[in-house]
């Protein structure tokens, strides 16, 4: 057993993707199966769907940019997918510590364009 510390190790700084609180709301009366289209426009298209089921305090987060352009030709399907690993090498450091907490990523090309996946258990 050793008697001192060794100065190059150290506890690491608390996992700010760690839930604190992971109570669970009451689900409304009367709520839907299908998810609710919230918002609807020229610019993006917004479901919601409250789990009435499971009753986990659990969020999932679909985001798909849609754009033609990244089918279009090789040359922009190569350039959208630069992009991606890009972006994937950019957030490495922070999507490794929220994977420790349970959180789940995922970046990559969809069938419309580019596709961001978010899911995990949440306090917010």
């Amino acid at each position: 057993r050793r008697s001192s510390w060794d100065e190059n190790l150290d506890i690491p700084p608390p996992n700010e993707f760690i839930p604190a609180d992971l109570s669970v709301l009451e689900a409304p009366k009367g709520g839907s199966e299908c998810p609710e289209l919230v918002r609807d426009d020229e610019s993006y298209r917004i479901h919601h769907l409250l789990d009435g089921q499971l009753r986990l305090p659990k969020t999932n987060l679909m985001v798909v940019i849609e754009s033609p352009c990244v089918y279009c030709s090789p040359r922009m399907f190569v350039l959208s997918s630069l992009f991606i690993s890009m972006l994937n090498d950019d957030l490495k450091e922070s999507t490794y510590v929220s994977g420790i907490a349970g959180l789940r990523n995922v970046i990559e090309h969809g069938t419309g364009g580019i596709l961001l996946a978010f899911e995990g258990f949440s306090d917010r």
